[in-house]
């Protein structure tokens, strides 16, 4: 009698057809790509025109693939991401001129709920960039402006159907992989209510909770609690905008508003005619402006070029991954604003509509 052994999958293999790829181009995998822990895995030299195939241990993990031309000097890397899901076959279609819109096939990308979900992403990001590319545009008719602000309105709204998606996905999946990676990014639960959102988190698996996203998760809950209204606001030096080194005690005794923004976020801009008169109002008053850009390294020049033109003169600090002050104080989305008493601790957390009311209330008491 024959013994029948099922075989356990345990590697993922990725394989493609790419037109466009030539012999003699890289294909570099990264992990975790947006993780400070990222790593490159592995790495294939395309043998075979439009064609590639690699195995890759790791799983329930967000990978890059990175392709890198043969001549590199005259085309720029290009990346797709790739979520994985367990051990399966996964295989890409498309073209290299296009991976934005490349076919991907097996594991999670299989299951429809996970396709409805980043369906209505990409729709939400799309209406973002729309908006802000508006935004950016010199001499905008009054027209423009409002379609600006209505385009980055449509967004939010996409992203408030897009959490309750989520949610739904999340209850109904706790031991997929995927589910952290949609806990990551659920800004709105995460501010309004961390009990919540941490109850929902020890839905997980155990599996699930201790992923690379679900590590991450449980980070970001201890920087909220650390973080919210009632505690007291942790303490960070910084170089600002003018080469001074300045740190959040130097204005204990002061209140202090806490501002995260960056150069490419509509309603940060929107904001900020209500801080800029707050500014001039109280100049010289016991209340103090700090802004922290998430405009990083690349955005710099574009950062330092906004707070000049728009007359942002309080304290300018560009966060950076050394810095993590974004990190530090679990800022997932922005507009984000704290206000801090002159004993150091936090009265106010959230958008700046919330935050300015309150700020302009204790300045006139």
């Amino acid at each position: 009698m024959l013994a029948l052994v099922a075989c356990t999958k345990n590697v993922n293999t990725i394989s493609g057809e790419i037109s466009g790829l030539a012999v003699g181009d890289k294909i570099y995998v990264m992990l975790e790509p947006a993780s400070p822990e990222r790593r490159m895995l592995d790495s294939v030299i395309i043998t075979e025109a439009g064609q590639f195939s690699l195995e890759i241990p790791e799983s329930d993990a967000m990978l890059a693939l990175i392709i890198v031309a043969s001549d590199f000097k005259d085309v720029a890397p290009q990346h797709t991401n790739l979520l994985l899901e367990g051990f399966d076959d996964i295989t890409l279609s498309g073209a290299i001129a296009n991976l934005d819109s490349i076919k991907i096939s097996g594991g999670i990308y299989d299951n429809k709920a996970f396709n409805e979900i980043q369906d209505l992403k990409s729709k939400s990001q799309n209406l973002s960039r729309e908006g802000y590319i508006l935004f950016l545009k010199k001499d905008k008719t009054e027209q423009e402006e409002l379609m600006a602000k209505q385009l980055t309105a449509d967004a939010m709204a996409l992203g408030s159907a897009l959490d309750s998606l989520g949610l739904g996905f999340i209850k109904g999946n706790p031991d997929k992989a995927y589910s952290a990676e949609l806990m990551n990014f659920m800004a709105r639960l995460r501010e309004s209510d961390i009990e919540k959102y941490e109850a929902l988190f020890l839905t997980l698996s155990p599996r699930v909770q201790q992923t690379a996203k679900g590590k991450n998760i449980q980070q970001t809950i201890k920087n909220i609690k650390a973080t919210q209204v009632g505690a007291i606001a942790p303490n960070f030096t910084a170089t600002d905008i003018t080469g001074k080194t300045v740190s959040l005690s130097d204005f204990k005794g002061r209140y202090v508003l806490l501002d995260f923004w960056a150069t490419w976020c509509g309603p940060c801009i929107n904001a900020l005619p209500e801080l800029l008169e707050f500014y001039n109002q109280t100049k010289g008053e016991d209340i103090a402006i700090i802004g922290v850009s998430l405009d990083g390294a690349n955005g710099e020049a574009r950062w330092r070029g906004m707070v000049e033109q728009k007359g942002m003169n309080w304290v300018q600090i560009l966060d950076s991954k050394e810095l993590g002050i974004v990190e530090q104080y679990a800022v997932m989305s922005i507009p984000t604003v704290l206000l801090i008493n002159p004993a150091g601790e936090i009265i106010e957390r959230g958008h700046p509509n919330l935050v300015m009311a309150k700020a302009k209330d204790v300045v006139g008491e």
